[in-house]
C-alpha cells in the first residue's frame, strides 16, 4: 500500500476472477438483498499434484491454499459484502494442503472453505458453492448451473458458454477502469483483506489456533 501511495498510481488488480462469473452474478441477483446472517460453504476439488510440480514447492511458494485460496475467500467476501474477522483452519495429518477453514464475518454470517487435495472423486464438480439462510438456499455447481430455492419455488439456470469463471469479465472491467480512469473493479482494501485472510488460513492450520483479523468490516460492492 505504501508503494501505491509513493507512486501515485492506483491501477492495481489481482486476478480474483470468480466474482465476475456471469452465472454467479446472476445467482446473487436472484437471491436478492441480504436480510440477515447466512451460511456459505465452498468446496474445491483441488486434487493431487504431481510430485515434480512447481506448485508443490512449499519452500518457495508456500501452501497450495496460499497460492489458490484467495479466489474462494474473495468470492465469499464479495457475496456477503463483508470481510472476515476470524479464521480457523485444520488439515488432515497426512497432507497439510487437504484442509477446511472457517471464516467468521461481522454481520454474523459464517463460511467454510473445504480445499480437497485427496478423497474427492474425479467426476465430482471442481467447485461447488452453497448458500443457506433467510429462508432461501442456492447452490452453484462448477460455474455451469445454479439452483435457487425460495418461497416455495425452485429456479434453475445453466450457463450457455460452459464453465465461465469470470476471467473475461474481470479483464474487461480492468481495461475499462484503466481506459476511463474510474475506480478499480476490486478495491485495494478488499485485495488486502482477502490476502490477509488467506495467509491467516495457513497460519491457523499450522498452529491450530483462531486467527483474528483487524480489518474494515464492510467491503460493499467492491
Amino acid at each position: 500500500m505504501s508503494a501505491l501511495a509513493d507512486s501515485g498510481n492506483d491501477r492495481l488488480m489481482v486476478g480474483f476472477n470468480r466474482r465476475f462469473a456471469p452465472l454467479l452474478e446472476d445467482m446473487k441477483g436472484a437471491w436478492g438483498p441480504h436480510g440477515g446472517p447466512v451460511m456459505v460453504q465452498y468446496v474445491v476439488r483441488a486434487g493431487r499434484l504431481d510430485a515434480a510440480s512447481w506448485y508443490a514447492r512449499a519452500d518457495l511458494y508456500g501452501s497450495r491454499f496460499v497460492g489458490e485460496g484467495g479466489h474462494f475467500v474473495d468470492t465469499v467476501s464479495w457475496w456477503l459484502a463483508e470481510y472476515p474477522t476470524e479464521v480457523f483452519a485444520a488439515s488432515t495429518p497426512e497432507d497439510p494442503d487437504n484442509l477446511v477453514c472457517h471464516l467468521t464475518f461481522p454481520g454474523g454470517s459464517l463460511a467454510s472453505i473445504c480445499y480437497l487435495t485427496q478423497g474427492a472423486p474425479r467426476r465430482y464438480p471442481k467447485e461447488v458453492m452453497a448458500v443457506h439462510g433467510e429462508g432461501r438456499a442456492a447452490v452453484l455447481s462448477n460455474y455451469t448451473r445454479y439452483d435457487l430455492w425460495a418461497a416455495g419455488s425452485h429456479h434453475v439456470k445453466r450457463s450457455r458458454r460452459g464453465i465461465d469463471k469470470g476471467q473475461r469479465g474481470e479483464m474487461d472491467a480492468f481495461v475499462a477502469a484503466v481506459r476511463e480512469g474510474s475506480s478499480m473493479p476490486i478495491s485495494l482494501v478488499s485485495l488486502v483483506a482477502t490476502t490477509e485472510a488467506t495467509f491467516a488460513v495457513q497460519r491457523s492450520a499450522a498452529t491450530k489456533r483462531v486467527e483474528r483479523l483487524t480489518l474494515p468490516p464492510r467491503c460493499g460492492a467492491a
